[in-house]
């Protein structure tokens, strides 16, 4: 009985112990988002992993291609694993590429676990001319 004693009471010394000599769950590793436009390395940022960001757009990063506007950021599967993202307060991931539009930057926040390196993709600038010939008619010919 005694051993039984003498058992229990350390049972109950070490169970107080555990969480003083427990891992602290602040330790994360730090990430990279790496922001490329055309290749070319435009911005980073380092995050702890977990963190959750809302990625920049083109015109915070002051970035631009000219007869082009900026259409979004393009996650590569392939290179960055599947996509973890939070939109209107529910999260979800996307194992496969994915571009994120331009207009919805502002909405989406993305759960970062790892380096990351996303693309900027680019839609080709449509110009619309029109022409008032005050009344008058506009010869036309196709050539």
């Amino acid at each position: 009985m005694r051993t039984f004693k003498f058992f229990l009471v350390t049972l109950i010394m070490c169970s107080l112990c555990i969480p003083f000599f427990s891992c602290s769950t602040d330790d994360k590793n730090e990430c990279t988002v790496t922001y490329r436009a055309d290749g070319t390395t435009v911005y980073t940022q380092s995050v702890s992993e977990g963190d959750v960001i809302i990625l920049k757009n083109a015109n915070a990063l002051n970035i631009f291609k000219t007869g082009y506007v900026f259409s979004g950021w393009q996650w590569k599967f392939t290179t960055n694993g599947p996509m973890v993202f939070q939109y209107d307060g529910v999260q979800d991931s996307a194992p496969y590429d994915i571009l994120l539009p331009a207009e919805s930057l502002s909405e989406i926040r993305i759960v970062i676990t790892n380096d990351v390196t996303i693309d900027a993709e680019w839609a080709e600038q449509i110009y619309t001319a029109n022409f008032n010939a005050n009344g008058g008619t506009i010869a036309t010919s196709t050539q």
